[in-house]
């Protein structure tokens, strides 16, 4: 069976629907506020990095950061997938070279947002299958996002795949591993606890999650499935 380790950095950001579109899959979560980051060599046949509400540079209040960025490296050395998402994605980037800026409310996202897939994603082993159901004309992609940072600058040779109006860098590859800036695995209810979290549950975000949630959900599950489809891939080339 293939094997996933789930990188959780905050109760308050849980896996949500990756079990649902993963029940072939053994997921273990790592809850990184009360355990170690085990090394890169136990992570099985993937790894998906959650997101959280600390900074990727707070390594400082939460040194399993760095610990996380180190396996991180040797994970992407070593050729194993990798999904991150939302700060799992800055975590990455910067782990591997690039620049995240903080705090800066050009790039801030929240609730549902139009994302552009480049062309870079036609053959990419995840988000190709996005991009071929848009090129299919479903509409585009609508996406969960909940974030104050952004990924500034990339990594020296990853491909930049997706963007949107306020966040250029919505999602890059390098290797075997993918960062992407939206929450494909969020819930409507997850959105709405974050929302509330910040103190804005008004009644017109609830009515656009609501609309707009069996379009997002079909975006994630795809990309869910397609990156377990790559570990199970990469379960196979190791045995």
């Amino acid at each position: 069976m293939t094997r996933i380790t789930i990188f959780q950095p905050h109760p308050e950001c849980p896996p949500d629907r990756l079990a649902e579109w993963l029940p072939d899959v053994d997921c273990g979560t790592v809850r990184l506020w009360e355990e170690p980051v085990p090394q890169a060599s136990s992570w099985g046949d993937g790894a998906v990095v959650l997101g959280g509400p600390m900074s990727a540079h707070d390594a400082a209040r939460h040194p399993w950061i760095g610990d996380l960025a180190e396996g991180l490296r040797e994970a992407v050395g070593a050729g194993l997938p990798v999904l991150a998402i939302c700060l799992g994605h800055q975590i990455l980037a910067a782990a591997l070279g690039g620049r995240v800026s903080v705090g800066d409310r050009r790039s801030r996202e929240r609730g549902a947002q139009s994302i552009v897939l480049l062309d870079s994603c036609a053959c990419d082993p995840v988000l190709g299958r996005l991009h071929e159901s848009t090129a299919l004309g479903d509409g585009g992609v609508i996406a969960y996002q909940c974030h104050d940072d952004a990924v500034a600058e990339l990594p020296a040779g990853a491909t930049l795949l997706a963007s949107s109006q306020a966040c250029p860098v919505q999602a890059f590859r390098l290797g075997n591993a993918l960062g992407v800036q939206f929450h494909p695995e969020a819930t409507p209810e997850r959105m709405l606890m974050w929302r509330a979290r910040d103190g804005m549950a008004d009644p017109g975000f609830i009515r656009g999650i609501e609309a707009v949630d069996p379009r997002v959900a079909a975006s994630g599950s795809l990309i869910v499935r397609a990156f377990a489809a790559q570990c199970a891939a990469h379960e196979r080339v190791a045995v």
